[in-house]
Formats: structure tokens, C-alpha cells, sequence
């Protein structure tokens, strides 16, 4: 096994965070001070001006662990992000306009991402939906733009665009992205669209500012009438400066790109975060860690490149735990990293802790709030199997909902109730207002839709869906119990 450092605070340029105490340590200062008066495009721009020739992106196009990577500097990325911008407001996109997005993880998705939030209203959506599902999406936002993988092996998106375009009646342009070796249409060729616009800065007064909307998030199932998230500038903002102190995000750390980008954390914090701070990303191809050859080869990457974020969804960190490093240097991998909020078993968390010195904090987060809602402290006691602590500024109840018109009752300690939220990331309301009667309670309070506890440290445990809740003789269930105990014996 590769050497690792110890789990200590001597390399985070930022005070510890051990425990709720150093969260309200930070709420000290009024929230009206903190940096969140920012717009997607100033946060990026930001990022990028620390080291103009610094590389934002490392791109492994064929996804081949041991190809040549094609580095796309920061200042060719801002010149880029420019030039889409440009292009979007010359085919008349505004404030308030919406850019649709059917994209693999290609270099250009990431341009498409910060051009369409500066010069309108980015709407990601999920590429391997069915045509219906998506077309009520795009429907839902009336989006002007489409921008789509061109005809591609591995792939249906263009077959699913033309299926599309003749549902939804606000499209005015369709622009093709061609992966290395395919071709797109001349007259729809993203990439030759965006070398005639000006890369040197924008042609338009930036006119959003940090309470407009940047992202158009798709979120809930995946039928009937799509839940439409709408996403600030400013709540953005705040999760940057907010993952700047619980994570310590620098400058020189490289970091995978191959969340999908049309989760919310593959936009928040592995993209918009990482380019904010300046950090490098290492893209892995289209299919990110889909492509099996990248999981046996993890580790190889993490020498090659000098990765610092070790990163996986549950299901790569579970697999990864049957490929160890071996002879691999990765004394580059920081002593903690984050992961998404879907369900990590604790004896892999404590396997990566204990065998590759790298603390999994598994965060708890939902759209709705822009990403991360809790998470566990990056110096503090990690209670395996609990989402964390609170962010700063954001607050969580565990409630027992009562009748229709009255006020939730606040649970116990350890009791096990309605989640709710309320925060500088949680959303103002749904784009189709039918849908945010169920979404507030009270006092602006946001309804989950988990379960979960708290515990006698502000740790919360999330339990489960409300629908999942299991009850027995009276007595309340926690789902998660039983699933640890059968993976025990799997």
C-alpha cells in the first residue's frame, strides 16, 4: 500500500472543525458578511484569474488511464466560458432564458455549464431519461436552447434531441457537441459556433445578480410533472464559502471530474467549487467511473496526477474496496474527502479510513437546498453511519407533523421524525408554484420528505423516506438497521 498521511488539522489552512461548537464559532460573524454576494460567472472568473496558466481541466477523451491528457488552462477556459456566453445572447438568450443541456462528462459540458448561468438560466438534464420525461422538462422551463451530444457509439442522445425538438415548441436552436473522432454538423457545431464569438470578455452587461436564478434543476421522479428546483446565485455562492471552511478547498488540489453533471453535487461542489478555488480537474472521459478500466486503475491515477480528493459514490467506493492500491504512491490523497448522500455501509468507511487514510465524510443533501445540508466534521469524531453536523447558517428540526393546519411538534433527542431545513441554500420555491404547498411548512421551513434523528451532539442520522418507515407493534423501525445487518453477512 502507498504511504498516507495521518488523520491531523496541521494541514488545513482553516481553524479545526470538530463539532457543532466550531460551526457556531463561524455564525458569530452575520451571515451578511460572509462573501455571497457573487454571481456564478464572478465566482469562476475568480478562480481563474489566481493562475491564468494553471490547468482547470486535464481531459482523458477516450477515458484511457494511460492516454495523453489534453489540458485546457484557466485562462482558455474563462476565454471559452466568454465565448458561450456570447454565443447564447446572439441567439437570444436573456435573463430569465433557459439553456438546455444533454451532455456527457466533455470538456464542453463545463463550458455550456458556467456560459448559460452567466448569460441566462442553465437547465441540466439527466441524458439517459426517456424522451417524454425529458421534453416535459424542457417544456416546463420553455428552453430556447438545446445543446446535445452529437451521433455517438455508446450513446442515444442525438436520437432522443430529434425526438425532442418536435415536442418542444420553445426550442429556436438545437447545437450538436461532437465527442474526438465524430463529427457534428457544420451549421449546429457548438465548438465551431464558439470560435466566432469574442473570447476577451462579454459582449452584454452582466445583468444577473446574486438573487436571480443561475440553474433550472430537475429533481423528484422521473414521471408525470416535472419538479423544477430554481437555484440563486447567491445560494451557490454560499456553498462555495461554506465547502472554503468545512472542506479547506485550495487551490492546488487536484480533483476527479466525473460526477454526472446534472446532480447536484457534480454541479455544486465538484465543479462550480473546484473552479471557484482554482483547483484542477482530471476528467476521465465520458462515462467517469462507469468505465471499468478507470476503477482498476484508480490508483494509478491518483500517482499519476498528484490527485488530493479522494472521491466516490457508494456504489465506486464499494468496489474500490476490492481493488487496493498495491505499490501506488498516494501520499498526495488529503487526509478526509466528501462523498454523496446515498447510503455508505460503515464498514467501508471504516475500511478507507483504516487502510488508505482517508476519512469518508458522507454528507446529507437534496437539490432543494443547493446541495449539502449536513456534514460530518472534517477533524471531529466522523460517527459512521450519521450525515454529520449542520453547515453554518443552515438549521434542521426533527419533527412529528400534525393534522393539517397545525404547527409541527419538535421530537426528542434520538427520536425519529420529519426532517425539515431552513438555510441561505434552500430554495425560494419550485418553478410550477403547485408544488411548494407541500414543500414549506411554517415559518419558512423546508419538508424533506426523510426521517431521520438527532442526536445528543447535533449529529443527524437520516433513517429513510417517510414512506419507508417500517412499524412494528407501534414501535418505529429505523430501514437502515436491518440493511447494515444484512450487509454484515453478504
Amino acid at each position: 500500500m502507498g504511504a498516507t498521511r495521518p488523520l491531523t488539522v496541521m494541514d488545513d489552512p482553516l481553524p479545526p472543525i470538530r463539532g457543532l461548537a466550531d460551526i457556531e464559532a463561524l455564525e458569530k460573524t452575520p451571515f451578511a458578511e460572509r462573501p455571497t454576494d457573487r454571481t456564478v460567472y464572478e465566482l469562476v472568473r475568480g478562480g481563474a484569474l489566481i493562475d491564468p496558466d494553471k490547468a482547470a481541466f486535464l481531459n482523458l477523451p477516450a477515458g484511457n488511464p494511460r492516454e495523453e491528457p489534453v489540458a485546457m488552462t484557466y485562462g482558455e477556459f474563462l476565454s471559452n466560458v466568454h465565448r458561450a456566453a456570447n454565443l447564447f445572447r446572439h441567439l437570444g438568450i436573456g435573463p430569465g432564458d433557459s439553456v438546455g443541456v444533454l451532455l456527457p462528462i466533455v470538456p464542453q459540458n463545463f463550458i455550456v455549464m458556467i456560459g448559460a448561468a452567466t448569460a441566462g438560466i442553465l437547465c441540466p438534464v439527466n441524458w439517459m431519461l426517456k424522451p417524454v420525461q425529458i421534453s416535459g422538462i424542457l417544456k416546463a422551463v420553455e428552453a430556447k436552447i438545446l445543446i446535445a451530444l452529437a451521433p455517438a457509439d455508446s450513446f442515444d442522445i442525438w436520437e432522443k434531441a430529434c425526438v425532442i425538438a418536435k415536442e418542444v415548441d420553445s426550442l429556436e436552436h438545437i447545437l450538436q457537441v461532437a465527442l474526438p473522432g465524430a463529427s457534428a454538423e457544420p451549421d449546429k457545431d457548438f465548438d465551431l459556433l464558439l470560435k466566432e464569438q469574442r473570447g476577451t470578455g462579454l459582449d452584454f452587461p452582466l445583468d444577473a445578480g446574486a438573487d436571480d436564478i443561475a440553474i433550472h434543476a430537475h429533481t423528484g421522479g422521473t414521471t408525470g410533472t416535472p419538479k423544477i428546483a430554481q437555484l440563486r446565485h447567491r445560494a451557490i455562492a454560499y456553498k462555495v464559502w461554506a465547502y472554503s471552511n468545512l472542506l479547506a478547498t485550495q487551490a492546488d488540489h487536484m480533483v476527479f471530474a466525473v460526477s454526472p453533471l446534472f446532480h447536484i453535487g457534480g454541479i455544486i461542489y465538484h465543479t462550480i467549487n473546484s473552479l471557484a478555488h482554482g483547483a484542477t480537474s482530471l476528467v476521465i472521459g465520458p462515462m467517469g467511473f462507469s468505465n471499468k478500466d478507470i476503477i482498476e486503475n484508480y490508483w494509478y491515477l491518483i500517482e499519476r496526477y498528484g490527485i488530493t480528493d479522494f472521491f466516490g459514490v457508494p456504489t465506486t467506493l464499494s468496489a474500490l474496496a476490492n481493488v487496493p492500491p498495491g505499490g501506488a504512491d498516494i501520499s498526495s490523497l488529503r487526509p478526509y474527502t466528501m462523498t454523496g448522500s446515498a447510503g455508505l455501509p460503515v464498514g467501508i468507511s471504516s475500511y478507507f479510513e483504516r487502510e488508505i487514510g482517508v476519512r469518508i465524510l458522507s454528507n446529507y443533501g437534496m437539490t432543494e437546498n443547493t446541495a449539502t445540508i449536513t456534514l460530518p466534521p472534517r477533524n471531529g469524531d466522523p460517527k459512521f453511519g450519521s450525515s454529520g453536523i449542520r453547515l453554518p447558517y443552515t438549521h434542521v428540526r426533527i419533527v412529528k407533523l400534525g393534522q393539517v393546519g397545525e404547527n409541527a411538534v419538535d421530537c426528542a433527542t434520538d427520536e425519529i421524525g420529519d426532517i425539515l431545513i431552513k438555510g441561505p441554500g434552500v430554495i425560494s420555491g419550485y418553478l410550477d408554484e403547485r408544488f411548494n404547498n407541500a414543500l414549506f411548512l411554517e415559518d419558512g421551513w423546508l419538508l424533506t420528505g426523510d426521517l431521520g434523528r438527532l442526536d445528543e451532539d447535533g449529529y443527524l442520522w437520516v433513517t429513510g423516506r417517510a414512506k419507508d418507515l417500517i412499524i412494528r407493534s407501534g414501535n418505529n423501525i429505523d430501514p437502515l438497521i436491518i440493511e447494515e445487518a444484512l450487509l454484515r453477512h453478504c
